[in-house]
């Protein structure tokens, strides 16, 4: 018997997957054309200046982890009630 899946623990899978498919995406494409990016990278962007996607990456990693932490650790009065 499994319980359904709760909202906070959809929304938690789903941008982590979406971080996934992204560093996929990423490194594929690093792969791809290494050349172009590193000369694209080392030549044209100034450091410190692109790196807003990499914010939002980790928010979202950081927030697909914290949602579903009540999952695996619920409340000690939750616990009892379904133990007794």
């Amino acid at each position: 018997m499994t319980r359904p899946a709760s909202l906070r623990f959809e929304i938690a899978w789903v941008s982590l997957a979406i971080i996934g498919v992204a560093i996929l995406v990423f490194g594929l494409a690093l792969w791809y054309y290494p050349v172009f990016w590193t000369a694209h990278l080392v030549g044209t962007l100034p450091p410190g200046k692109d790196h807003i996607h990499q914010v939002v990456f980790i928010v979202l990693s950081v927030i697909g982890l914290l949602l579903p932490v009540g999952e695996f650790f619920p409340a000690r009065t939750a616990r009892t009630a379904t133990t007794s």
